[in-house]
């Protein structure tokens, strides 16, 4: 068991919940769940446009 495995879909709707977005953990939380390969998640991730942070 790796830390934050069972915390990291409570994370994400709390989140989502309060509209922040968190790709890292979406992509976490898809690899955890066997909806998404690591590479897909990678992809995902990397394919995301910069932006400045908050």
């Amino acid at each position: 068991m790796a830390e934050g495995v069972l915390s990291a879909a409570t994370v994400l709707r709390r989140a989502q919940g309060l509209q922040v977005a968190m790709p890292i953990t979406e992509a976490v939380v898809g690899v955890l769940e066997a909806r998404i390969t690591p590479a897909q998640a990678l992809g995902a991730l990397m394919g995301r446009e910069a932006r400045p942070e908050h």
